[in-house]
């Protein structure tokens, strides 16, 4: 667990403590609101400066704008793993966007609660639970805000045989297709790294944050395939 000295008891105390439990010392910087454009420069640039800032805001800013975003990405990204389009599901491309983006929007603050659970586990303390949401919706902000821009160019390039299979996208053209897939897994992993980092710096222990990524990367493809059976892919 990190955590800071109190300058003034010298007591231990959790780093996302704004006040000594033993003196109710002010014990670290006060962070009031999140200034998107300023952390996602630091995020690309200084990520352990913005986690901190992220951490210590009183308010999460953004957080539901993020998760929108998050679930768009996660509807587009599912309806192209699928190929939607060479789907016979009866049911309409729009109202299917809608019921889609819910199942993500909700299965993301499902998943902000589980992750909740596991670091009060691991932490033995409380740890709120937009915390553990501004985690997943910053750690994964560029691949939200730049997935959006993403699709598209997407669309732009591909139109709807993005999300088919007759032809796919390799076939219609390959070496845009290498690109732009190449893009989407840059921005992947950066995410992925940033959500380590998160985990990193809250736990200071790497084999745990490595851990718990996985089991978040794990319940978004499980939920994928939950989703699949709830419409009726195969």
């Amino acid at each position: 667990m990190n955590k800071v000295i109190c300058s003034i008891c010298s007591s231990e105390n959790f780093i996302l403590n704004l006040k000594c439990t033993n003196c109710g010392g002010i014990i670290r910087e006060i962070v009031r609101t999140i200034n998107l454009g300023d952390t996602l420069r630091d995020l690309l640039l200084y990520p352990t400066l913005a986690i901190k800032k992220i951490l210590f805001s009183e308010h999460k800013n953004y957080l539901l704008l993020l998760l929108f975003l998050l679930g768009f990405k996660l509807t587009v990204i599912f309806f192209y793993t699928s190929s939607i389009y060479d789907q016979d599901l009866g049911i309409s491309f729009l109202n299917l966007s809608i019921y889609v983006l819910i199942y993500w929007v909700t299965f993301t603050l499902f998943s902000g609660f589980i992750l909740q659970v596991l670091l009060r586990i691991f932490l033995r303390q409380n740890f709120y639970y937009k915390n553990s949401l501004s985690v997943i919706m910053y750690s994964t902000s560029y691949f939200s805000i730049l997935g959006f821009f993403l699709f598209i160019l997407e669309m732009m390039l591909f139109g709807i045989n993005f999300f088919s299979k007759n032809p796919d996208i390799f076939q219609v053209n390959s070496y845009k297709a290498y690109a732009v897939i190449g893009m989407e897994l840059i921005i992947l992993f950066y995410s992925a790294y940033l959500f380590i980092s998160f985990l990193v710096f809250i736990l200071q222990k790497k084999f745990i944050a490595f851990l718990l990524f996985f089991m978040f990367f794990v319940t978004i493809l499980i939920g994928n395939e939950i989703l699949k059976n709830i419409i009726g892919i195969n």
